[in-house]
């Protein structure tokens, strides 16, 4: 799923708090580079005020949790791609390796898009997709899934990359998507025509909504 998460005033203070950061190579986070050239990125953790403001706004996003119903955002990491730079097909880890909580669902955001090449490609079942993401907006995606960041051609790309625990599996994610997609139709209809059928319509797509979001929740 891809929407806008951040706001203009997200975007500047992240990138105030990254103002002075120092960055390491991205080998040193994936144990593939050993065997073969992986990725060339640089990447440094996110610290404990912007990891703190990140979870927040994350946590509080309506579409997140109406969709995925996080119960924690795990580690945080802010990666950058140069002219060359690139991530080749990998999968992220099934858990925290400090904590042992389970990552479930994997998200990047993007910090800027004025930059050539350097598109977020899921392999997922219905074949490889890719799409290059716009400053502010968040992919999210099962960590089951491969995926990969194209080489980027042209100026920087600067992502916040992190993982989140949920009790919502992939396949309830989708559908609890499709019943979101719902209410906001209905949200659109009641706004434009705000007759009762309609006001009924919208009120009962919500009630189900919370109601299976709820109760998926609870396993």
């Amino acid at each position: 799923m891809i929407f806008q998460l951040l706001t203009d005033e997200d975007i500047a203070f992240c990138k105030k708090e990254l103002n002075e950061v120092g960055y390491a190579d991205g080998k040193q986070t994936q144990n593939i580079s050993k065997l073969y050239n992986i990725k060339e990125n640089k990447e440094t953790p996110v610290d404990t005020v912007l990891g703190k403001y990140i979870s927040g706004v994350f946590l509080s996003n309506t579409t997140l949790n109406n969709i995925y119903n996080p119960s924690m955002v795990n580690m945080q990491i802010v990666n950058k791609y140069g002219p060359g730079d690139f991530y080749d097909f990998h999968v992220d880890p099934f858990e925290n390796s400090m904590t042992g909580m389970a990552n479930n669902f994997g998200f990047s955001i993007a910090l800027n898009n004025d930059y050539e090449g350097g598109e977020f490609v899921i392999d997922g079942d219905g074949g490889r997709v890719a799409h290059k993401l716009h400053t502010g907006e968040i992919i999210v995606f099962p960590v089951m899934y491969p995926h990969a960041v194209q080489e980027v051609t042209k100026g920087t790309r600067q992502n916040i990359i992190g993982w989140f625990s949920s009790n919502i599996s992939f396949e309830q994610a989708y559908m609890l998507k499709h019943l979101n997609d719902v209410v906001q139709i209905g949200k659109s209809l009641v706004k434009d025509t705000p007759d009762q059928s309609k006001k009924d319509l919208l009120i009962k797509s919500v009630l189900l909504q919370k109601y299976i979001r709820r109760e998926w929740s609870k396993q």
